[in-house]
């Protein structure tokens, strides 16, 4: 069979499926991967590199996953995705490299030869610390088995879980005692200088110093202000009014911070201090009460032929009446007045929030509204009150 090169272009019979499913000649095979396709037959490809890393897929792949895989796991895979020669080569390279003992290096015959020479070399792998074995590296990963989940060992996942939800709660108490023991002191020297501050407080009220405190008064200066009378004093003049030094207010001001402390006189006498006119400070403005000019009305007297006349308003005055029976009218209302006190009347009736009475809206004239509103004319239990 004809096939092209894909390197070189070449197109003869000599072109070949070469590693890494790829037609290349035997010159273009030899310059990529460094030597023939023949080494999954006798494990050729297997070299050491200058640094002292071993290239073998099959030595890698078990140095790496032995640790996640199962015994049994491992050696179906391998046993399945590798030859017997591959299988016997990397057992020869892993026992010259890691064994002293050359009797350990058994050749096995039979049907299951490769299953026990995996077995001979993950116990061998086994046996070696990590320090000690060789860095094995795989040149074609495409040569590795495939793991999914079904190859995985779920008891060695639940264990390598447990440890971690172990160190993550004693990272957490670890955490969370420190946390509280630095919360503790903190308090603890919050309600210490608690206790001092109300020492000094009463100290301060009681006047009651030691004598660090008066050195330190006597050191400081002290500023000088107006103290005002208080109200249970006898003083009978502005001229009482007298200036005293602030005592133990350096001391205090220290040791205490935050807190209001009541300013105390001091027995020392000085020099008066007139005090301020506060009433000339501040000038009294009064309102003055708005005036509404009055309306003018007029006076004059016209004949009865004038042109123009006055009328005097007369606005209607309206009622509101209830407690009628049910079923009366607004006309059995107006001639019911007009019968009684002869007053001409406007009638109207109102909606009602129940259909037991009636109610009604009575207008009539403010003149007439003092007739209307007697309460003689109207029959007993009738309600009457002006309409708004």
């Amino acid at each position: 069979m004809t096939l092209t090169c894909e390197d070189c272009g070449e197109y003869s019979c000599k072109v070949k499926l070469c590693q890494g499913d790829m037609h290349l000649c035997q010159c273009c095979n030899k310059k990529r991967f460094g030597g023939s396709n023949s080494s999954k037959a006798g494990g050729a490809n297997t070299r050491t590199t200058n640094d002292g890393v071993v290239i073998n897929e099959l030595l890698c792949f078990i140095t790496n996953k032995i640790d996640i895989l199962t015994t049994d796991i491992l050696v179906k895979l391998c046993c399945d995705h590798f030859s017997d020669s591959e299988v016997e080569s990397a057992k020869r390279i892993l026992f010259e490299l890691c064994c002293n003992d050359p009797g350990r290096l058994i050749k096995r015959q039979g049907q299951n030869k490769r299953h026990n020479n995996m077995l001979d070399m993950v116990k061998l792998v086994h046996e070696i610390d990590d320090e000690d074995l060789p860095c094995f590296a795989a040149k074609d990963l495409s040569r590795l088995p495939a793991i999914d989940t079904t190859h995985v060992d779920v008891s060695t996942l639940m264990s390598e879980l447990k440890s971690l939800r172990c160190e993550m709660a004693q990272l957490r108490d670890t955490t969370l005692r420190s946390e509280m023991s630095n919360l503790a002191s903190e308090v603890q020297l919050i309600r210490q200088e608690m206790c001092d501050m109300k020492s000094a407080v009463v100290n301060f009220q009681k006047g009651e110093v030691s004598g660090a405190m008066l050195q330190q008064v006597e050191n400081s200066e002290a500023p000088i202000a107006a103290v005002e009378k208080p109200p249970n004093s006898h003083c009978s003049s502005d001229k009482d009014l007298q200036t005293h030094r602030i005592s133990y207010a350096g001391v205090v001001q220290s040791h205490v911070s935050g807190v209001d402390i009541p300013k105390t006189r001091h027995p020392e006498q000085h020099p008066q201090i007139q005090p301020k006119n506060r009433e000339a400070e501040f000038t009294l403005v009064s309102r003055r009460p708005r005036r509404r000019p009055q309306p003018v009305i007029g006076t004059a007297k016209l004949d009865e032929g004038a042109a123009i006349k006055s009328v005097r308003p007369n606005p209607p005055f309206k009622f509101f009446v209830t407690r009628f029976a049910p079923n009366t009218t607004p006309n059995d209302v107006i001639r019911y007045i007009n019968g009684r006190c002869q007053v001409d009347i406007k009638c109207e009736q109102l909606k009602t929030k129940f259909d037991t009475y009636s109610s009604f809206l009575v207008e009539t004239t403010r003149e007439s509204a003092v007739k209307v509103r007697n309460p003689a004319i109207w029959p007993d239990g009738i309600l009457i009150r002006r309409f708004y």
